[in-house]
């Protein structure tokens, strides 16, 4: 695999984010980067990345779907570790978009570092019970060790 441009696409919305595990159907940790404007459709376009944008007409608007083998690093705006787990459906982030190559013909996009700046937390419930806590970033950053 050769990288052969990076770049940082800010403010975008994050869809089926699997950050913490890898999504079983690509075999990669992956994410799509949604509601993309003109801007940074010229900058993906300009990185060879131009025909892995599509849309399918749903909340996600313009899209394209970053792949990483590596899981990336999740973390505040301040710098802080943030459990990938947590991160759900219409999470705002700035991610770095990588170009790569590789041993199939094209030009694909990486999933590099991604900085969560609006934390949509992902709830696997389908009920909301008034009986239970959530559990704040706080708590789940306390026992979030990012060396292991």
């Amino acid at each position: 695999m050769a990288i052969t441009s990076s770049e940082i696409l800010k403010g975008v919305t994050l869809y089926w984010p699997f950050l913490a595990k890898k999504n079983e159907m690509a075999g990669k940790y992956t994410c799509d980067l949604s509601n993309l404007d003109k801007k940074q459709i010229k900058t993906l376009q300009d990185m060879g990345l131009g025909e892995r944008v599509r849309t399918k007409d749903d909340d996600r608007g313009m899209f394209i779907t970053c792949k990483s083998a590596k899981q990336p690093m999740v973390v505040n705006p301040k710098g802080d570790p943030v459990n990938g787990n947590i991160v759900g459906n219409g999470s705002e982030a700035d991610v770095k978009v990588q170009a790569y190559t590789g041993s199939y013909p094209g030009t694909f996009a990486g999933l590099g570092v991604v900085m969560v700046t609006q934390l949509v937390e992902y709830n696997t419930s389908d009920t909301d019970s008034d009986d239970e806590e959530d559990d704040t970033i706080e708590d789940v950053m306390k026992d979030f060790d990012i060396a292991s």
